[in-house]
This record gives structure tokens, sequence and C-alpha cells, in this order.
């Protein structure tokens, strides 16, 4: 396991994530169908080209969580006592890493989100975490080792909600069996891709 402590959604932070599954998406690589299909090969040109051609999707949902995010960090801290260390990217291996929102003493890590107030509300009165939520922590806590993850819901018309979540073995058991899938699925793309003869270094980002 390597810690970057590059700055994220920097060009930096865009190298390290090029052609490796992260937990923000991997909910997508956990299904079937095309929508799985679609992202596998996206992830196969980012192996063989070194480049992505996704471009970044900033909607307003996902604008005020980045301008939010700090605030509800920091907010965080002053309820619970505990320190943030910030990180810009954990390398598991060269399929794999993730970008949590922080890591809390020796054993955990921070999620951080920052919904409309309906949204908020929602999952306030339900106490639940969405499912491609629920992936991305356990995805988190399998790259950085950790045992477990403070779930954080900020909102400003609301308290500060915070849930803390363990490794779930059974979840991260469905994870790495994904994982070992599409890592199979991509290597084969790659090897007859380059027995036709169209790059021999293919196979890493760079």
């Amino acid at each position: 396991m390597i810690i970057h402590n590059c700055q994220q959604r920097s060009e930096e932070w865009g190298r390290l994530r090029c052609g490796r599954f992260t937990g923000s998406d991997f909910c997508t690589f956990m299904g079937k169908g095309e929508t799985r299909n679609k992202a596998l090969w996206e992830k196969a040109v980012e192996r063989i080209t070194g480049k992505s051609e996704k471009k970044p999707i900033i909607n307003e949902h996902i604008q005020r969580g980045i301008e939010l995010e700090d605030t509800a960090r920091t907010y965080y801290e002053m309820e619970t006592g505990n320190t943030v260390i910030q990180v810009g990217f954990i390398e598991m291996d060269e399929y794999t890493g993730s970008s949590p929102d922080g890591l809390v003493g020796d054993d955990g890590i921070i999620e951080i989100k920052c919904p409309s107030s309906a949204v908020f509300l929602r999952h306030l009165i339900r106490d639940d975490i969405e499912k491609q939520y629920y992936i991305q922590i356990q995805f988190n806590l399998m790259v950085s080792g950790r045992k477990w993850c403070d779930f954080v819901r900020y909102n400003e018309n609301f308290d500060l909600y915070i849930k803390r979540v363990y490794v779930d073995e059974e979840c991260q058991k469905e994870i790495r069996k994904a994982l070992k899938d599409c890592i199979s699925e991509i290597e084969e793309i790659i090897k007859i891709y380059k027995e036709r003869g169209k790059n021999d270094n293919a196979g890493r980002c760079s």
C-alpha cells in the first residue's frame, strides 16, 4: 500500500486513478449488464493508452459536495474530537486504489456526503446508507486496511449525521471477487490487443 499526498482532482491524482478501480464507482462493476460492460471497456482503454477519455462530471450536486466537504470535515472534528488527516490517493496495487475523504487515527477513515435537504432528511429518517456508498466505504476500508469508517452527512439545515460502519467481510469478499473478474477480463483484452501487434507496451498506465 502506498499513500500519495497529492491534491484530489489534480492532474497527478487523475494519473494515479487512470486504469485503476476505485471505490467511488465500483458499485458499477458489482453487477452485470451493459453499464458494467461499458465501464469495463473504458477501463481497458485507460490501461492500454494511459489516458482517460471520461470527462469530469460536475453537476450541481457534485459541486455542492466539493464546496462543502471541508466544512463538513471541520464540523466532524469539532463534534468527535478526532483529527482527520487528508490524503490524495491510496494505491493498493496496479489495478486498485481509493481516495477516502480522510484518515482517522490508526484504524479509521471518513466518507463525507453533502446532500440536499430533502435527500438528507429522507436518509436521516430511514437511518440508512445508499448501496453505492456502502460499497464505496467497504472498498475504501479494503484498500486502506482500516477497521471502520465514519460515514458523515452534512447539510447546513440539520445537525451533522455520523454513522460508524465496520468492515463487512461478506461484502468485501464480493468486492474482491468482482475485482478479480474485472481484472481477468481486462488482462484478456490487453493480451488479445498485444497479440495483434498494436502496442507492445500496452498494459500499464504511465
